[in-house]
């Protein structure tokens, strides 16, 4: 449960970063938010698939969130590209 919020805040967080960012560019806000929680989602799925856990403490726990937030930034990056 705690890894569905957290990449539920982590998707939520860098869709409203990057359409402040991207304003006016690509899809509006509303996808760009749902595109972020999907990129977390991909990249903390696909962090899993490795067998690395997702949540916990220590240097683990901050690159799982890394993957996530860069993901969530490539996918929102490629609907802005297939948008324009």
């Amino acid at each position: 449960m705690a890894w569905l919020i957290t990449m539920l805040v982590i998707g939520l967080v860098t869709g409203w970063l990057m359409g402040s960012l991207t304003e006016g560019r690509g899809p509006g806000a509303t996808a760009k938010v749902v595109a972020g929680v999907g990129g977390s989602f991909l990249g903390g799925f696909l962090f899993g698939a490795f067998g690395e856990r997702l949540v916990g403490e220590g240097p683990l726990y901050l690159v799982s969130l890394l993957v996530a937030m860069v993901t969530a930034v490539v996918v929102i990056l490629l609907v802005i590209l297939i948008k324009k």
